[in-house]
């Protein structure tokens, strides 16, 4: 039978790359790390990791077994957790705000902007434990995988939901319409609905993140027409992002509220296509503790997300 201990030493060795930084990881002794991995290779009858000059890493079997290590890891976790928070909250008391561990939250900053203050402010006042941290989208979900946060409100959709954790649960909560953002002096500027074939000849300013869910969605619709996405400069932050359009670097495909209304060096317009929205959803990890994430999620909703 599998042993937690196994599981941990391989998932730590995927996580390293190499039994010395797994020892580290764990707080173990290297030979405690071995003899795991052998261990569970007599368990299965196939080596679950393998050395050369480069280092170590997992075989065909282990890579196969590893999304299911990590999954029973975050649910044995997620039990002790659960166990912890149910006995500091009996009588009755606010799971939140009785909680042996905080619950760690990461949020997009846009999000972070408009809904996390007024949420915050709330979680504070009912003393809950609650710690929350910044990082685009495709941060958190690495963050998610490695069980460094246990919620995530990020951009949502299919292609964000394609990228979760195995075991994730996904829920919508809010959509908004993306907006193509041009520089004033744009031969474009005034118009109302723009296709992406009036744009071939543009170059644009991206993300610098290669998984980005928004230059995605965008490259995606541009393939369907033959339109190939140059980007020319690179932020995540929308404020410098609109300075580089109003500055001619490039166009960018961002959410209608982060535009400035005080920016008269930038125009808008519609892009053609119904996919040009934004989803907003919240992702819960597997091992994130059901007692705190479902009173959380009911003041992220009554906050106006």
């Amino acid at each position: 039978m599998l042993d937690m201990r196994q599981l941990a030493a391989l998932a730590a060795l995927a996580n390293t790359g190499s039994i010395a930084a797994a020892a580290r990881e764990l707080a173990w002794s290297q030979p405690t790390v071995t003899h795991h991995l052998k261990g569970l290779a007599t368990t299965l009858g196939a080596p679950v990791i393998a050395s050369d000059a480069t280092g170590t890493r997992l075989t065909a079997a282990g890579e196969t077994l590893l999304p299911t290590a990590q999954t029973i890891l975050a649910l044995a976790r997620r039990a002790e957790r659960e166990v912890s928070i149910a006995r500091g909250s009996e009588g009755g008391l606010d799971p939140l705000a009785n909680a042996p561990e905080p619950l760690r939250v990461g949020v997009i900053p846009s999000v972070g902007a408009s809904v996390m203050p007024s949420l915050l402010r709330e979680l504070q006042t009912s003393r809950a434990q609650v710690v929350v941290s910044e990082a685009e989208t495709d941060r958190l979900i690495a963050r998610l995988a490695s069980m460094d946060i246990d919620i995530a409100i990020l951009l949502g959709g299919e292609i964000v939901q394609r990228m979760l954790p195995p075991g994730s649960l996904y829920r919508p909560l809010g959509r908004e319409r993306l907006v193509l953002l041009l520089p004033a002096g744009h031969r474009l500027a005034g118009a109302t609905n723009v296709a992406l074939t009036d744009l071939r000849d543009d170059t644009w300013v991206l993300s610098p993140s290669p998984g980005d869910p928004m230059d995605q969605l965008l490259r995606e619709e541009a393939a369907k027409v033959n339109v190939n996405v140059t980007g020319s400069v690179f932020s995540d932050d929308y404020a410098v992002i609109q300075s580089y359009v109003a500055a001619g670097l490039g166009l960018a495909l961002v959410p209608e509220s982060v535009v400035s209304d005080e920016r008269h060096d930038l125009a808008t317009a519609t892009l053609r296509g119904e996919r040009f929205v934004r989803e907003i959803g919240v992702a819960v990890a597997p091992h994130a503790p059901r007692p705190l994430v479902e009173p959380f999620v009911e003041r992220l909703l009554a906050n106006g997300s």
